[in-house]
């Protein structure tokens, strides 16, 4: 192998390590919901009732206010499934689906039917 090939291998697994950091990673499968790293930040997905997931995005050096500002009425979280694979997290459940494109590190939502119901922009 040449210096140059050396160098080019270096740098390919250099950057590959450095992007694969901010691809979406599940970070924490509970039972009130999940919790996915973006980079150094957080995603966290809980489900409220059979129609309504709860979507925090916390910054890593970010507190901006209390969790149980926003919902403070004590729920039971309902029944949910992930599915994890190369591409996407899912968190399913009866009547809605939230789906994370770790490739574009954004969220859809999809109804019982999977047909889209809200789609974030990439970017």
């Amino acid at each position: 192998m040449s210096i140059h090939q050396a160098i080019l291998l270096f740098i390919s697994c250099t950057l590959q390590l450095s992007l694969a950091s901010y691809a979406g990673t599940l970070q924490g499968d509970s039972p009130d919901g999940i919790t996915i790293a973006v980079g150094g930040d957080t995603l966290t997905l809980e489900p409220l009732n059979d129609n309504a997931i709860r979507v925090r995005y916390q910054q890593a050096a970010v507190q901006l206010y209390p969790e149980d500002i926003v919902y403070t009425e004590e729920v039971t979280t309902p029944h949910f499934e992930v599915r994890e694979d190369e591409e996407t997290i899912r968190l399913i459940m009866g009547q809605i689906t939230a789906v994370f494109h770790r490739k574009s590190n954004s969220l859809s939502f999809l109804d019982d039917s999977g047909n889209v119901i809200l789609r974030e922009q990439d970017g």
